[in-house]
C-alpha cells in the first residue's frame, strides 16, 4: 500500500489479479471501488506478463516522496524481478505504460537471469523511499 497526502490517492497492490489500484480517499467511504487500474487495460482483465505495462507479481509500492510524481511497483517472482517506476504527476490512465524499469536490461527481459550490479535475485520483496526520495531496494 502506499498513500499520497498530497492528492488522497491510496495505491493497493492486488497480486492476485496482477495490478494495483488507485482509490480516491478524499471522501472515503464503505465498500467504495477504485477508480483507476495499473497493470490491467481495464478493472476485470486479470493477464500476465513482461511489458511496460503488465505485471507477474506486484509484490510492495512506494511513493515519490516529493507529492508522489512517481510511483515504484516491486513486481518480484522467479520471472520478473523488477521495478517498474510510473510517472503519475500528471494522473493515472488505465493500463498506463511504466516510464523506467530497474533490475533488468528491458521491460521484457527477465531480471533475475544474472545477478549483477543491474539485477535483482528472484526474493524481491519490497521498496521503500529515502527522505530525499529516492527508492531503494530492501
Amino acid at each position: 500500500v502506499a498513500y499520497s497526502p498530497t492528492t488522497k490517492r491510496l495505491y493497493v497492490a492486488d497480486i492476485a489479479n496482477r495490478r494495483v489500484l488507485e482509490y480516491d480517499i478524499a471522501d472515503a467511504s464503505t465498500g467504495q471501488s477504485a477508480v483507476k487500474v495499473i497493470g490491467q487495460p481495464d478493472f476485470s482483465s486479470t493477464a500476465t506478463g513482461l511489458t511496460a505495462h503488465q505485471f507477474t507479481s506486484p509484490v510492495r509500492l512506494a511513493l515519490e516522496a516529493d507529492g508522489g510524481r512517481r510511483l515504484f511497483v516491486a513486481d518480484g517472482n522467479v520471472t520478473s524481478a523488477r521495478i517498474l517506476a510510473f510517472n503519475i504527476g500528471d494522473g493515472v490512465v488505465n493500463g498506463m505504460d511504466a516510464g523506467n524499469v530497474l533490475g533488468s536490461a528491458t521491460f521484457v527481459s527477465q531480471g533475475a537471469a544474472a545477478i549483477t550490479a543491474g539485477t535483482f535475485g528472484v526474493s524481491l520483496t519490497g521498496i521503500a523511499h529515502m527522505d530525499l526520495g529516492h527508492p531503494v531496494c530492501c
